[in-house]
C-alpha cells in the first residue's frame, strides 16, 4: 500500500514537471535571468511591480477565456476587449453627475456612486454580454467565432453611439485608489485581485464537480449530454465568467487611466488567447490550466517588455510571441497525436 502511495506521488511529480505550467515557471525565470544580466533596470522592483500591474488587469481577461477555450466546441470569445471598453464606459459614467470629456461642446451626464455599486453594475452588464454569447452559441447553435464577433461590433456600436467617440475622464479619488495602490509601495493591489480570483478560478475548474462537467462538456459534447450533464448551462456559464472578468478587468483599467476611451481592449482579447494557448489550454478544449494561464500571460510581458528595454522594434517583438504560441500550438497537436496513439 505504501509502495502503491509513493508510485502516484511519483507519477504526479512527473506530471506536473511535464506540463506547460512548469515549464513556463522555468521560462519566466530564465527571462529574469537573461533580463538581470543585460540590463541594469529590467528586474529593479520599480519596473516589475508597474509591469505586473499591468498584466493583472490582462489577467482578469485571460483566465475567462481559458474557462471558454477549455469549454471546447469552438470556444472562443472575441467580445472581451469591447466588455472591457463598456465596462470602462460604465465606471466612469458613475464617477459624477457631469463628466469630463473632449467634447467641449456637448454636456454629458452621469450618475454618482459608491465603487462597490460601480463594480456591481458593470459585472452585471458583462454577465448580460456573456449570457448572450453563450445562448446564441449552445442554443442556436451559431458558431462562437461568428458569435462573439457580432457581438464585439454591438457592443463597440453602442459605446460610440453614446460617447460620440470622445475619451472621458476624471475619477474620483476613492475609485483611483482601487488600480493605483501598492501594498509596501511593491504589490500592487490589481495583483492581488487577480490572484484571489485566479485561486477562485482554479478551485472551480480543478476541485469542484463543475471542472469535472467543463472538461467533459470540452472533451466530447454528446457523450457529456448523454452522461446527464445539462451542456448548454455549462457553455453559457463560460461567457458569462469571461463576461464578468472582462468587466472587473475594465473597472480596474478605468481606475489605473483615470479615464475611458471607447477604443479601450481593442486587440485585448487576441492577447488574453495567446496567454491562455502558451499557459497548455489547447484550442480543442477538454482541459485547461488557470495556473498556466497566469504563468503564460506573465511569461509574455516579461518577455515584451525585455525586448523593449534592448530596443528591440515592436513589429519584431510581435513577431517573436507569434512565433513562440505556433511553437507551443504545434507541441500540444503532437502530444495530442501521441495520446491518441497510446489509447
Amino acid at each position: 500500500m505504501e509502495n502503491g502511495r509513493m508510485r502516484k506521488l511519483g507519477e504526479g511529480k512527473t506530471e506536473f514537471l511535464k506540463s506547460n505550467t512548469f515549464l513556463m515557471a522555468c521560462a519566466i525565470v530564465l527571462v529574469l535571468i537573461v533580463g538581470a544580466i543585460v540590463s541594469d533596470s529590467f528586474i529593479a522592483v520599480f519596473n516589475l511591480s508597474r509591469l505586473v500591474r499591468q498584466a493583472s488587469i490582462m489577467g482578469f481577461l485571460a483566465i475567462g477565456m481559458t474557462f471558454v477555450i477549455a469549454g471546447g466546441n469552438g470556444g472562443i470569445d472575441l467580445s472581451v476587449g469591447a466588455t472591457l471598453a463598456l465596462s470602462g464606459m460604465l465606471a466612469i459614467s458613475m464617477q459624477s453627475n457631469l463628466m469630463t470629456t473632449t467634447d467641449l461642446t456637448k454636456d454629458y451626464y452621469g450618475i454618482e456612486s459608491p465603487v462597490v455599486v460601480i463594480f456591481i453594475v458593470c459585472i452585471a452588464a458583462g454577465l448580460i454580454v456573456g449570457y448572450l454569447n453563450g445562448a446564441a452559441c449552445a442554443y442556436l447553435k451559431v458558431s462562437p467565432f461568428i458569435v462573439t464577433l457580432c457581438m464585439t461590433n454591438v457592443v463597440r456600436g453602442c459605446i460610440m453611439v453614446y460617447t460620440s467617440g470622445n475619451q472621458f475622464s476624471g475619477v474620483r479619488d476613492d475609485f483611483k485608489t482601487v488600480a493605483n495602490t501598492f501594498v509596501g509601495d511593491v504589490v500592487p493591489v490589481t495583483f492581488i485581485i487577480l490572484i484571489i480570483v485566479a485561486v477562485a478560478a482554479y478551485i472551480m475548474m480543478q476541485k469542484s464537480s463543475y471542472g469535472r462537467k467543463l472538461f467533459a462538456v470540452g472533451a466530447n459534447i454528446n457523450a457529456a449530454s448523454i452522461s446527464g450533464i445539462k451542456t448548454s448551462r455549462i457553455q453559457i456559464s463560460t461567457y458569462m465568467i469571461a463576461g464578468a472578468l472582462a468587466a472587473i478587468g475594465g473597472v480596474l483599467l478605468t481606475s489605473f487611466s483615470m479615464s475611458a476611451d471607447p477604443q479601450a481592449g481593442d486587440g485585448y482579447e487576441l492577447d488574453a488567447i495567446q496567454a491562455v494557448l502558451i499557459g497548455g489550454t489547447p484550442m480543442s478544449g477538454g482541459k485547461g490550466s488557470v495556473a498556466g494561464t497566469i504563468c503564460g500571460l506573465m511569461f509574455i510581458y516579461l518577455l515584451k517588455n525585455l525586448l523593449k528595454q534592448l530596443d528591440i522594434n515592436t513589429y519584431i517583438q510581435q513577431m517573436i510571441v507569434a512565433v513562440l504560441i505556433m511553437v507551443v500550438v504545434l507541441l500540444q497537436q503532437r502530444d495530442q497525436i501521441k495520446l491518441e496513439r497510446g489509447k
